[in-house]
């Protein structure tokens, strides 16, 4: 077969038609880990996750290019430091009412110390404002004169020049001209759609929005309802100029045992709005959809590939076992990720041991295989480099 472009071997794929290989992607870095392969010999001037990426030469996850609209709050929330405690933590608040508190050196959020969305004065004052479809900053800028086009790009040069190519590849910020540049691609184009559970789920605590399923129904359908018709509006525009390769989805709502809410409260609250949005993404050619979600998500799968969402990721290993999914679901199920962090921090022997745990879902399709998480410190950088050669040689990119 003769050398495939990216955008080629992902359509294809995950359509299960014949490849030159599959797409060699990982799914990211823990900022703790950036730190430690700093000492290791990562160069120092390499802080995030798209330049260690492309750094080791690898072709995705978080350097695909996404198309840069904003599906969530707008404007989003801002953060200040409001006081400095003992132990080496910080106290943050946002401007809509979160209050956390966080260690300076390492890369996660410690603990909520108040969730912004409270109750529903909350969401009337701070929340349904800010995901107003049309609200134009949502888009990035579109003059309609020489004139405006020419002030746009002089504060751009100014402001934003060192964030230009992390945040618009094709080095530059207008609409129109992002949209022409996409016509000839030969990557895949994925745009972020948003979340139902997760992201109340943030701004809730688990704890309330569980209450809220029960306690207050109407008032989880009308935030799920605000948020589906804020991406169908905002997808209707970008549809009308571009026809992105995938979507993906982020709800994180299941631990190692199960999903956080019922799969009975799933289909009946998330898959009908999942559907009205993948139905029109599908009526404009849009076939794959990516969901990311940790733990075991196995109950939630039937929920997803009702809606139309199919394709799970990462699929951590210690919570499912891909190769069974499969089998269970056939070629409706595609799978993003499935290698085993535990199996790449115990040295070769147990990858090469994974590897041939996966191989039939590679040569069966549908499969883009990377580690089922962020890579996190525990692994050195000399074996991640390992990995990745192990890796390659499995999926035959020389």
């Amino acid at each position: 077969m003769n050398e495939l472009s990216h955008r080629e071997r992902f359509l294809r794929v995950f359509n299960f038609k014949d490849v030159d290989r599959v797409p060699d992607y990982e799914f990211g870095f823990w900022g703790d880990t950036i730190k430690r392969w700093h000492k290791e010999g990562l160069p120092p001037s390499l802080t995030t996750m798209v330049e260690v990426e492309l750094y080791l030469n690898l072709e995705g996850f978080d350097c695909l290019e996404m198309i840069p609209v904003n599906m969530s709050l707008s404007p989003l929330p801002r953060y200040r430091i409001v006081e400095y405690k003992p132990g080496g933590r910080i106290v943050i608040k946002d401007d809509i009412g979160g209050v956390y508190v966080s260690p300076i050196e390492t890369s996660c959020v410690a603990g909520t110390l108040r969730y912004p969305l409270a109750s529903k004065e909350d969401w009337e004052k701070h929340f349904k404002p800010r995901l107003n479809p049309n609200d134009p900053r949502r888009f990035p800028p579109n003059p309609k004169s020489k004139d405006e086009k020419d002030r746009i790009l002089a504060e751009a040069y100014l402001l934003l020049e060192d964030l230009l190519p992390g945040v618009f590849p094709s080095k530059t910020i207008l609409w129109k001209d992002l949209v022409e540049s996409y016509k000839e691609r030969d990557y895949p184009l994925g745009i972020f759609v948003g979340s139902l559970y997760g992201w109340l789920r943030n701004w809730m605590g688990v704890r309330q929005i569980s209450i809220a399923f029960y306690r207050d129904p109407d008032w989880v359908a009308e935030m799920m309802d605000c948020l589906t018709e804020l991406w169908v509006r905002v997808l209707q525009k970008v549809l009308r100029d571009v026809k992105p390769d995938f979507t993906l989805w982020w709800e994180d709502m299941a631990s190692n045992t199960g999903p956080l809410i019922s799969p009975s409260l799933f289909e009946e609250f998330m898959v009908p709005r999942y559907k009205r949005v993948i139905k029109l993404l599908e009526d404009h050619g849009v076939k794959i959809h990516i969901v990311d979600s940790d733990g075991n998500i196995a109950q939630l799968i039937p929920g997803w590939l009702k809606a139309g969402i199919n394709c799970m990721m990462p699929v951590e290993a210690r919570a499912n076992d891909a190769v069974k999914l499969r089998e269970e679901f056939g070629k409706k199920l595609l799978l993003l990720g499935c290698i085993d962090k535990l199996a790449v921090m115990k040295g070769e022997r147990h990858i090469e041991m994974e590897f041939k745990r996966l191989t039939p879902l590679l040569e069966e399709g549908g499969f883009i295989p990377m580690i089922d998480h962020r890579c996190p410190p525990e692994i050195s950088y000399r074996d991640y480099l390992k990995y990745l050669r192990l890796k390659r040689k499995w999926i035959s990119r020389s």
